[in-house]
C-alpha cells in the first residue's frame, strides 16, 4: 500500500466515525505540531466545511495554525491568519493575542505588538471579560521586544502599567524580566532599584525570591563597568538569599565575574589573587568564559616577567601538519563490535577509558566510555554515544587539538573524506587525549619569572 493510499484510508475512517470534527481537529494538530504547514493548510482548504458544521470555524484551529507558523520560522504569516480570523467573524482569545505579540516581537515589529496589546485590552473592556485581559506572559513578551529595541521609555511604561494594574499579580518571572530589560537598555541603577524591590517583596512572599541567574545578570552588568564592591556584595548575598540550586557552573561564573570586575576597576593585584584562587578551587579555566578573557587581559598587563600561566608546547608536532601524521591507525585501537555484550569485553576498560565501536561492515558507529558501562548484560550498542566526533584525515593537528580541548572529547575518529552517513563512517585512525598528553611538554621556565603554576583547560579533560 502506498503512502497516498494510507492517507486516503485514514480520511475514510475519520469520515465513518461519530466524532468527525474532533478527529479532523486532531489530524490538523498533528500536522501543525510537526511543522507540516503545507499539508495542514491543504486539510483546511479541502475539509474546511467540517469545522463549520459546528457553527463556525474554530478559534482552536487558527491558534494551532499561528503556533505552527511561529515554530517553523514564518512568524510574519501569523498576521494574515489574524486578518482571516476577523474576516470569518471569530473573536481571538488570550492565547491568540499572546502568540501574535510573540510573533511581532520575533519579527522586530514592535508597533504591531503594541497594536495587538491595545486590541486585547479593548476586547476585554468591550466584552467585559477578564479572560481577555493581558497577563504576565503578554507583558513579559512585550518587555523582551522593548529590551531588544533598546527602548527604555517603553520598558518603563510597561513596568509602570504592570505595577499599577489590579487585574493580576506580578510573579517572579515578570520581576526577573523587569531587571533583564532594564539591564539590556543600559539602566543599571534602574535594575538595582528593581532588584531591591524584589528582595523587599520576597520578605513577604517567599515565591518572589530571585533565582541565581538573576544575580549573575546583575553581576555581569556591574563587572563590565568595574563596580567591584557591588559585584562582591551580590556574590556574597546570592548564598544567603536566593531560590534554587547554586550549581558548580554558577559558582564558577560568579568567581570569573568577580575577577573581571576587579580588573575593570584597575585592581590588578586583587584580580591576580582571584585568578590564583580560581585555579586552586576549580582546576580549570575556559578561554571562552568571562574569566578566561579577563585572564588573557591580565596576562598582557603583567608582562612576561610576571606571567601567571605555565604554558605547554608541542615540540614534536607542527600544528599545521595533518592529523593523519600523528593519529593511531584504526586497527591498532582495537575497536569493539556493537553486538558484543559488555561482560565479554569488560577487561578492556581497565586500561582504556574510551573505545571505538564498529558494525558488522567495519563502519565506526560510535564511542563507548568507561563511565557509561553500567550493566554487564547489555550490548555495547546500548551504551555507546553516537555519532562519534570525527574529522577528515587532512585536518590540521592544531584544529583537532582545539576541537578536543573545546568540546572535551576523549577520542576523535579520523575518516578519509570527511563523510559521515547514517550508517557510520569508514575510519582510518583515531586521536585520543592520551596521545595529546604524551605530546605536550611544559615550556622551560625563564629565570626570574614569577609563575603561578596554573592548570590549563587541558586538566579539565584529564579529570
Amino acid at each position: 500500500m502506498t503512502e497516498q493510499e494510507r492517507r486516503l484510508m485514514l480520511l475514510r475512517k475519520l469520515k465513518q466515525g461519530t466524532s468527525y470534527y474532533m478527529n479532523m481537529t486532531s489530524l490538523c494538530a498533528c500536522k501543525f505540531t510537526a511543522g507540516d504547514l503545507r499539508r495542514a493548510n491543504g486539510l483546511l482548504a479541502r475539509y474546511g466545511f467540517v469545522f463549520r458544521e459546528s457553527g463556525s470555524p474554530s478559534v482552536l484551529i487558527y491558534n494551532m495554525l499561528i503556533k505552527g507558523y511561529i515554530n517553523t520560522g514564518s512568524s510574519e504569516a501569523t498576521f494574515s491568519v489574524h486578518n482571516e480570523m476577523l474576516h470569518q467573524g471569530l473573536k481571538p482569545d488570550k492565547l491568540t493575542y499572546n502568540m501574535l505579540i510573540h510573533a511581532a516581537v520575533k519579527t522586530e515589529k514592535l508597533d504591531f505588538a503594541m497594536q495587538f496589546l491595545r486590541e486585547m485590552k479593548e476586547a476585554a473592556w468591550n466584552y467585559n471579560s477578564d479572560d481577555l485581559f493581558p497577563d504576565n506572559v503578554t507583558y513579559t513578551t512585550l518587555l523582551k521586544g522593548a529590551a531588544l529595541a533598546k527602548n527604555i521609555h517603553l520598558v518603563q511604561e510597561i513596568i509602570m502599567e504592570m505595577q499599577t494594574s489590579e487585574k493580576f499579580s506580578i510573579d517572579r518571572i515578570a520581576y526577573t524580566a523587569f531587571v533583564d530589560a532594564l539591564i539590556s537598555c543600559g539602566s543599571i541603577n534602574g535594575a538595582l532599584c528593581m532588584f531591591g524591590t524584589i528582595l523587599k517583596k520576597a520578605g513577604e512572599t517567599s515565591n518572589l525570591r530571585p533565582k541565581p541567574h538573576l544575580y549573575l545578570s546583575l553581576m555581569r552588568a556591574l563587572a563590565h563597568i568595574g563596580d567591584f564592591f557591588m559585584v562582591r556584595n551580590l556574590r556574597n548575598r546570592m548564598w544567603l538569599d536566593t531560590s534554587g540550586t547554586i550549581t558548580r557552573t554558577i559558582q564558577e561564573s560568579s568567581d570569573h565575574l568577580l575577577m573581571e570586575a576587579a580588573l575593570n576597576a584597575g585592581q590588578v593585584e586583587v584580580a591576580v589573587q582571584i585568578l590564583s584562587d580560581v585555579n586552586v578551587r576549580w582546576k580549570r579555566l575556559s578561554w571562552a568564559s568571562p574569566g578566561g578573557l579577563a585572564a588573557v587581559r591580565l596576562e598582557a598587563l603583567l608582562g612576561f616577567d610576571r606571567s601567571i600561566f605555565y604554558p605547554y608546547v608541542l615540540p614534536q608536532v607542527s600544528v599545521d601538519d595533518a592529523v593523519e601524521s600523528i593519529m593511531i591507525p584504526f586497527e591498532e585501537a582495537r575497536p569493539l563490535q556493537a553486538t558484543l555484550m559488555l561482560k565479554e569485553v569488560a577487561m578492556r576498560f581497565q586500561k582504556e577509558s574510551v573505545l571505538p565501536v564498529v558494525d558488522d561492515w567495519g563502519n565506526c558507529v560510535g564511542l563507548v566510555h568507561r563511565e557509561d558501562c553500567t550493566d554487564l548484560n547489555l550490548p555495547i550498542s546500548a551504551m555507546m554515544k553516537s555519532p562519534p566526533p570525527y574529522v577528515a584525515a587532512s585536518t590540521s593537528a592544531g584544529r583537532v587539538i582545539d576541537l578536543m580541548l573545546d568540546k572535551r572529547y576523549k577520542m576523535i575518529i579520523v575518516v578519509k573524506n570527511n563523510i559521515y552517513t547514517s550508517y557510520g563512517s569508514w575510519p582510518v585512525g583515531v586521536f585520543t587525549f592520551e596521545q595529546l598528553h604524551k605530546l605536550i611538554k611544559p615550556a622551560p621556565k625563564v629565570p626570574g619569572q614569577k609563575t603561578l603554576f596554573f592548570t590549563l583547560y587541558i586538566a579539565a579533560i584529564e579529570t
